[in-house]
């Protein structure tokens, strides 16, 4: 069971490393674009790492939460050991876990989807810059 409990969490810090380096290369493309695309691209690649975030928590905590409670039921019966303590720590620390991850799961797909088409959406730029200071006209409809 333990080594089951660490692969999960190596498994999800995997797989939050592998998600963050797949959003850097958007930023890379999108280069030398207006302030506002800039602005879109950045809140786009900060909801995308909220939205990997919450749904490796939300992930790891249902886990955490079911292996606690298996390995707190299974304990009742025995007296010598402390896998009452090591289930009952497992589902005190999964609960929090998922119930964070469940909130920011869905709160960044929203975010992401809204911006994403924001950016999608932008026609019409013009943008003039002498001295770093100038003017950018941008339609959005």
């Amino acid at each position: 069971m333990k080594k089951l409990l660490l692969f999960l969490v190596l498994a999800g810090c995997f797989n939050q490393s592998q998600l963050f380096a797949q959003s850097d290369s958007l930023v890379l493309f999108k280069r030398n674009k207006s302030r506002s695309e800039s602005l879109y691209i950045r809140k786009i690649v900060h909801y995308q790492k909220m939205k990997s975030s919450g749904m490796t928590a939300a992930i790891l905590g249902s886990a955490l939460s079911v292996a606690g409670i298996v390995i707190l039921s299974n304990s009742v019966n025995s007296t010598y050991n402390n896998n009452g303590k090591v289930g009952s720590s497992l589902f005190l620390l999964g609960i929090p876990l998922g119930v964070t991850g469940s909130i920011l799961w869905p709160i960044g797909a929203r975010k992401l989807n809204q911006y994403t088409k924001k950016l999608k959406n932008m026609s019409l730029n013009f943008n003039y810059s002498p001295n770093q200071q100038g003017f950018a006209l941008t339609y959005q409809f």
